[in-house]
């Protein structure tokens, strides 16, 4: 436990510090605490013009129509971006790579590089899904409707076929249909 004198000592330090001054010392002191991933409040490299052009790139391109999509649309920009600069980073290694001298932190960049892939196509995939499972209710309902018009398109014919068959022998159009995984009715014409 503090002593009465460290106490004092404590609150006449505090007194006097005020933090930084400068803008130069703002900014820094302003990264103390940085975070990166998920929780991060802002993106590292968030004003280089490059990430600016890939997230309207892939907004152009995949146009997110809810908050979900937009948000995987943003990471799949940032996955992009910063393996670009993976990348940037793995070209500055190249002499050694020429002489087959693998630096530790090359494999370190190519780990990153893959997780990148990874969490692109990740986000990529998910979007896909998203999209499906909102058309695919849709495509339901347009194949249901398409078969009940086809139900009521033979059960007409059927009743026509029905009406006529007592004129002729000759078997309608129902009985000639075949399903997958059935066998063709055989029809014997009397011999002669």
């Amino acid at each position: 436990m503090a002593s009465e004198k460290q106490i004092e000592a404590n609150r006449s330090n505090a007194q006097r510090s005020t933090g930084p001054v400068t803008p130069e010392g703002k900014a820094a002191a302003s990264r103390n605490a940085f975070k990166h991933g998920l929780r991060a409040g802002n993106v590292m490299f968030g004003n280089d013009p490059r990430l600016e052009q890939f997230r309207h790139d892939f907004d152009a391109e995949y146009q997110p129509q809810t908050a979900t999509e937009a948000a995987l649309v943003e990471q799949m920009a940032i996955a992009f971006f910063k393996r670009t600069h993976f990348e940037e980073l793995e070209a500055c290694w190249e002499p050694q790579v020429q002489k087959w001298d693998f630096n530790p932190k090359l494999e370190i960049i190519w780990r990153r590089i893959a997780a990148l892939d990874r969490a692109f196509n990740k986000a990529l995939d998910q979007l896909h899904k998203i999209r499906n499972a909102r058309t695919r209710p849709q495509t339901a309902k347009a194949d249901r409707k398409a078969t009940e018009v086809v139900v009521e398109a033979k059960s007409e014919r059927t009743t026509v076929e029905t009406e006529s068959s007592a004129h002729t022998a000759q078997p309608s159009v129902n009985h000639r249909l075949v399903f997958v995984g059935q066998h063709r009715p055989v029809h014997h014409t009397p011999s002669s």
